[in-house]
């Protein structure tokens, strides 16, 4: 081995040699970890027996020394910043060779970092970026955020361990390991500049984790190497990751990938949850709780029409945060023209009536509109709940354009009615009775027989709380119970015809054949 071939290996490049007592550490510790690859100092070869004090002092330069002779005054090299001796020709050949190699693999990785530089010009994502990366270094590799998500994996380079697969495919760091890292003093060790190995061991993983900064102080997540246990990642690996971490920040300053916070982490939650995947209660919770987010036992989407339920002055914004303190316990999405919020409460199943009409007075006052689904307690039934409440919107379009708050458990017929309307006659689906009452009913649209009984049914047969409705005393109401009954000739009070009388009036709402109402 030539002195030239590791000089040529180096080509115009520069290298620091600290002062090392064994010549292995000499060669591995080739640079601060804090330090920007290649500084501008020079590399010196020498054997002793030739060496020639400088002409003048060289600062920032680095002698590599042979130790060729017996006698050794340290004196001739005292000009020289730093210098690395090595004692025997046979050791100092041995350092020369792992030098090139060194300077060889730093320029490849110099190479792969400017095809890094490339990709990102190019507007490559996070994930194009982080296959690079795995590529680069041939070891399984992911971005997490400050809140240990996940940002990004490596797809073309497989995870050391099944454990390790099935956490990023939830996409964030089980709490119970977040809780292990931080016992462990691993999350501190994070926290530094230089690449640190991260031992995972109820995981049996183990990863080089270096900080990514988006400008000189602000910590946009970390880059994450994976490799097996006892491996470890080559010197100038290590001295080029947080160089990588360097390019990413690029790339996360320019698409504001940094900017991954809770918001956005709980909307890919939802998200996922309303597309039905993936299908267990248990996942859902603790992934909610990896932000001290409940999700409690009974939940109800919410959603306002970006398009036309907003009054044109709305900060979405600021009202977001309004109906998060008006709903209690929720999380919020925007998804394509839709604001999407999950409610979940323990306490009830249902939305209590003191809610409703706290949200019902915000509607009316605020000029909003909002289309509320069925409760339900599977998180893979939020879809469902979302075209509830789409649907309950669109219906009160059509028939109660004045009210804010819509229900789908208030038009959940009319909706069973729009179905039944494509499959057959619904005409033909009336209750005979209600229909007779309906022709002979020819007295005011205020002292209507059949409105008197659809309030009746409407508030469960309650004598009082259909006086209190209709204004009018309980006789009036007894007087007209009693012509109801005759024309009739039915015992509406039977759960069977009170069902089918309920079903009727629906439809003759749906055909716009009830009389109008004052």
């Amino acid at each position: 081995m030539l002195w030239k071939n590791a000089i040529d290996a180096l080509g115009d490049r520069t290298i620091k040699i600290l002062k090392q007592t064994r010549p292995e550490l000499e060669v591995r510790a080739l640079w601060p970890a804090s330090m920007a690859p290649f500084p501008a100092e020079h590399l010196l070869f020498a054997r002793y027996s030739s060496l020639k004090p400088p002409l003048k002092r060289n600062e920032g330069s680095c002698l590599f020394l042979c130790l060729d002779s017996e006698n050794i005054d340290t004196a001739r090299w005292g000009d020289y910043d730093n210098v690395a001796a090595v004692s025997g020709e046979a050791m100092f050949e041995e350092c020369l060779e792992i030098l090139e190699d060194f300077f060889r693999e730093c320029g490849d990785l110099e190479r792969r970092h400017q095809r890094m530089l490339d990709l990102i010009v190019e507007n490559a994502d996070l994930t194009a970026l982080i296959n690079e990366v795995a590529d680069i270094y041939q070891h399984y590799s992911d971005i997490v955020d400050n809140s240990l998500n996940i940002m990004a994996i490596s797809e073309n380079i497989a995870p050391p361990t099944e454990h390790l697969l099935q956490d990023h495919q939830l996409k964030y760091v089980e709490p119970h390991v977040v809780q292990y890292l931080r016992h462990s003093g691993n999350l501190d060790k994070m926290q530094r500049r230089a690449p640190v190995l991260v031992e995972d061991i109820p995981r049996n993983t183990y990863a080089y984790s270096v900080p990514i900064f988006v400008g000189a102080t602000v910590k946009g997540g970390y880059l994450c190497v994976f490799v097996t246990k006892g491996e470890t990642l080559s010197p100038a690996q290590l001295l080029y990751l947080p160089r990588t971490a360097r390019l990413l920040s690029l790339e996360m300053q320019k698409s504001r990938s940094n900017s991954i916070s809770k918001s956005t982490y709980f909307s890919h939650l939802l998200l996922e949850m309303l597309q039905g995947s993936p299908p267990t209660i248990a996942s859902y919770e603790q992934r909610f709780k990896a932000f001290h987010y409940e999700l409690r036992r009974w939940k109800n989407i919410i959603v306002m029409r970006l398009d036309t339920d907003l009054p044109p002055a709305a900060d979405i914004h600021v009202l977001c945060r309004t109906l998060q303190s008006l709903f209690g316990n929720c999380v919020y999405m925007i998804h394509e023209d839709d604001l999407i919020f999950l409610i979940s409460r323990d306490e009830t199943l249902n939305i209590t009536q003191e809610e409703l009409t706290r949200w019902r007075e915000y509607t009316h006052a605020n000029g909003l509109r909002m289309g509320v689904g069925s409760v339900f307690e599977n998180p893979t039934q939020a879809g469902i709940s979302l075209q509830q409440a789409r649907q309950a919107l669109a219906l009160c379009d059509r028939f109660a354009p004045g009210e804010t708050l819509c229900l789908y458990d208030e038009v959940r017929m009319l909706d069973m009615v729009e179905k039944l309307s494509v499959k057959g006659d619904l005409q033909a689906m009336c209750f005979p009775p209600l229909l007779h009452l309906l022709q002979e009913d020819d007295s005011d649209p205020q002292a209507s027989l059949v409105y008197t009984l659809e309030c009746y049914l409407k508030n469960q047969q309650s004598v009082s709380a259909t006086c209190k409705e209709l204004f009018i005393h309980r006789n009036t109401l007894y007087y007209r119970l009693d012509k109801v009954r005759d024309i009739m000739n039915c015992d509406f009070s039977c759960p069977e015809y009170v069902a089918q009388i309920a079903l009727t009036f629906t439809i003759l709402r749906y055909l716009g054949q009830l009389p109008r109402r004052q």
